[in-house]
């Protein structure tokens, strides 16, 4: 790369700077989140902040997903006689007939049982064995105003997604291979211990179409996924926070959802473990982004896109008719062709004028920082989703303490 493409690649991540947030306001966005998820700790229940603003990013159109994880479930991929907990209703993995990536959740044997069997409703029997059902679930006490989407209540727009989740704190066989594969220095050691041992998350939705869809959990890695974005590098960032800027200005306006954020999550996961840390530098922009283009390019062409962490599932497998893949190939190809052109027409960046961009250094104002909007706007909806919601045990002054 010549001086001329060094200095274009500067200015282009301090544009995004300007647009996506500095280093430093990056890093108090997540700090606001984690506060807050350590402040809305109840009894029963855990908050955990995900979505592109707990990430750190926040464009516009930047949903904020809520998980509330269930403390008085807990998950084993595999029960046995010492696993006994008498103070939680105790559920175990069933992957029998279900896709990669999916499980059923059957319950224990435990003091809990009787009780639970009687008293909640979101259990369904099938012969000798009794399931959590993941419709039940999704869909308790869904307000006139909420709709569903995925495995969440959404609210109209979809600017604020909460799902509820129940943990495992064990790292499950499946994904056993992530800790252990060949990759560069990226994720460190101490991200996957850390992983490792915070386990994994079950969110209720299931494998479309399947026969037993409703009764299934999707396997979920969040939180990982949200500590791996922490790990990223500013230039790493900001070339996920432009990939999904064209999502979002480009791509969706032509081809609809046939591409989602978690596909090129996942695809960025998947470079950086192949690129050194080093690479990802500001100097280096353009040459990086290009890179991270092209591998979306290759992965629509050839309709693969590997699950980061149980590589068993093509998140593209039955994606697209051959008419959509055909033309969004095109789409893409058109795009990596002529990237800048691209990029600096989006809706976000059209203003970028290399040469001449405002380099200011970005000042950390209550404007920079719209999460507490988002925080302040949705948290009454959450509070009144658990005071009403039985799969959650709690009271009302604990509630509105913890909302304070």
């Amino acid at each position: 790369m010549n001086l001329e493409d060094n200095n274009i690649s500067f200015q282009l991540y301090k544009y995004l700077c300007d647009i996506v947030g500095s280093e430093e306001v990056v890093r108090t966005r997540r700090e606001i989140f984690a506060a807050k998820d350590i402040g809305d700790h109840i009894t029963a229940a855990t908050f955990i902040s995900s979505g592109s603003k707990a990430e750190g990013i926040d464009l516009k159109g930047s949903d904020y997903d809520l998980m509330i994880l269930c403390d008085y479930y807990r998950v084993y991929e595999c029960l046995n006689d010492g696993q006994y907990d008498l103070d939680k209703i105790m559920l175990s993995m069933d992957t029998d007939d279900t896709k990669p990536g999916f499980t059923k959740l059957m319950l224990g044997d435990n003091l809990f049982h009787n009780l639970v069997k009687q008293i909640l409703t979101w259990f369904e029997t099938v012969g000798e064995k009794t399931y959590l059902s993941s419709k039940r679930v999704r869909e308790k006490d869904l307000k006139d105003d909420i709709v569903i989407h995925g495995p969440c209540q959404s609210t109209p727009g979809g600017g604020f997604d909460f799902a509820t989740c129940l943990r495992c704190k064990e790292w499950i066989s499946p994904a056993q291979q992530w800790i252990h594969r060949s990759r560069t220095t990226w994720p460190d050691y101490t991200l996957v211990t850390s992983s490792v041992k915070y386990g994994v998350l079950f969110v209720p939705v299931g494998c479309k179409n399947s026969p037993n869809e409703d009764l299934q959990w999707r396997i979920s890695f969040s939180v990982t996924e949200k500590w791996l974005i922490h790990s990223f590098s500013h230039t790493q960032l900001l070339c996920y926070a432009l990939m999904k800027i064209i999502l979002k200005d480009i791509i969706k306006l032509r081809h609809g959802d046939l591409i989602c954020s978690y596909f090129i999550k996942t695809i960025m996961f998947w470079l950086s473990e192949e690129i050194s840390p080093i690479e990802w530098k500001p100097d280096s922009m353009t040459s990086c982004f290009l890179k991270y283009f092209k591998r979306l390019v290759y992965c629509v062409e050839y309709q693969t896109c590997l699950h980061y962490f149980i590589p068993e599932i093509n998140l593209f497998e039955d994606r697209f008719t051959d008419n959509q893949h055909k033309e969004l190939l095109e789409t893409l190809r058109d795009i990596y062709r002529s990237p800048w052109i691209a990029v600096f027409h989006t809706t976000t960046l059209k203003q970028f004028l290399p040469g001449s961009v405002n380099l200011r250094r970005m000042e950390l104002t209550a404007s920079e920082l719209s999460c507490f909007t988002y925080i302040s706007l949705f948290m009454h909806d959450a509070a009144k989703f658990y005071f009403y919601n039985p799969f959650v045990y709690t009271d009302l002054t604990k509630l509105v303490c913890a909302m304070i």
